[in-house]
């Protein structure tokens, strides 16, 4: 099998347990392989509107000695469109924008009768996907933040709940990963400080440098709670 990396180790430890399950976007299928090699889900449906990322998904489910297997199933079509109302109970969709996970999300709101949770990987425009997700009712569950050769991966899993309203920072940041202070979220946050102050000090435009050193603020207050509640040693 292709190498495993930790993001998709990570994507699949958020899928429910025991729930029939669809990736959208599934292009090699890493994903569903993963999912059925670990008997983590009864049954996996992989979708790609494309037929290039379809073929590879076909090429990686014979490989891996799948094809035969009525477990796994692959369709082509956009979003939503191959699924049927009630037919899953979890929906993953990463590694698309996340102004275009809510655009699949909004069109294909039939389809999502009976899913219960979405395990979802934005790659670009994150604080609108979160507020996008959120107004719709969506509720964070669990969020992590990978760092992969330099580069932040944000995942996160929600289930549905009563629409709310989440501020800016929250929008930027996450709110869980806020909340707990999770220390890669620190790091992350220092590095775009650096980053958005540097531009500025040369005359650019960085509009998120003040909501960036809120979250800071915010993380700092955040860490000693952290510690609390993780103490790291026991005495005795």
């Amino acid at each position: 099998m292709h190498r495993t990396h930790a993001r998709l180790r990570a994507l699949a430890a958020l899928v429910p347990p025991g729930i029939p399950t669809a990736d959208i976007g599934t292009d090699h299928a890493l994903l569903p392989v993963l999912l059925l090699r670990e008997n983590r889900v009864p049954r996996v449906i992989g979708v790609d509107r494309l037929v290039g990322p379809l073929a590879r998904a076909r090429a990686t489910v014979q490989a891996e000695g799948f094809a035969q297997d009525p477990r796994l199933e692959l369709r082509q079509g956009d979003g939503l469109d191959p699924l049927l109302p009630g037919e899953v109970g979890t929906l993953v969709i990463a590694g698309m924008g996340g102004e275009r996970i809510l655009s699949i999300l909004d069109r294909g709101a039939e389809r999502l009768a009976g899913v219960q949770t979405l395990v979802l990987h934005p790659d670009s425009h994150l604080p609108q996907a979160r507020s996008g997700l959120a107004s719709r009712g969506w509720v964070f569950q669990e969020e992590q933040l990978l760092i992969e050769h330099g580069r932040a991966f944000f995942l996160m899993r929600l289930v549905r709940g009563e629409a709310q309203a989440l501020d800016p920072v929250e929008c930027l940041v996450g709110p869980l990963l806020l909340r707990r202070a999770e220390p890669t979220l620190g790091d992350w946050l220092e590095v775009q400080e650096a980053r958005l102050s540097e531009i500025r000090r040369r005359g650019g435009v960085a509009e998120e440098l003040e909501l960036v050193r809120e979250a800071q603020r915010r993380f700092a207050l955040q860490v000693p709670r952290r510690m609390m509640s993780h103490p790291t040693g026991n005495l005795g």
